[in-house]
């Protein structure tokens, strides 16, 4: 079985991450998203944003890229690249891997870990 899956009424079921949220606080300089995992999908999630407000100046949290293909992580940078923001803080379930590459293409990535302090 592939995908996320939940137990309802004792059935497994397809699990459509209803409880996905991200967090925006606005900024002086623009609009920050916070991530839990990002189910929902990180390029799905920051294209709501700019459409809400135009711009993102900053992405904090996971980004859920942690068993992500090479191709899919290049196409998160580019659109990451596309929206230029300041700030680029992933965790937990990034991933490695895909933290690695955006280190390489991205300016303003800085991979946080449990216990760090940032201010935005």
């Amino acid at each position: 079985m592939e995908g996320f899956w939940t137990l309802e009424r004792g059935s497994l079921v397809p699990d459509i991450m209803m409880d996905d949220m991200s967090l925006i606080v606005r900024t002086k300089r623009g609009p920050v998203v916070f991530t839990g995992c990002a189910h929902a999908g990180i390029v799905n999630i920051l294209n709501t944003v700019v459409e809400m407000f135009g711009e993102v100046d900053g992405v904090v949290g996971g980004f859920h890229l942690f068993d992500a293909s090479e191709e899919r992580i290049i196409k998160t940078i580019e659109m990451l690249s596309e929206i230029e923001p300041e700030i680029i803080l992933p965790c937990h379930c990034t991933g490695e891997n895909a933290i690695e590459m955006m280190k390489e293409r991205l300016e303003g990535v800085k991979p946080l870990k449990a216990g760090d302090i940032i201010e935005i």
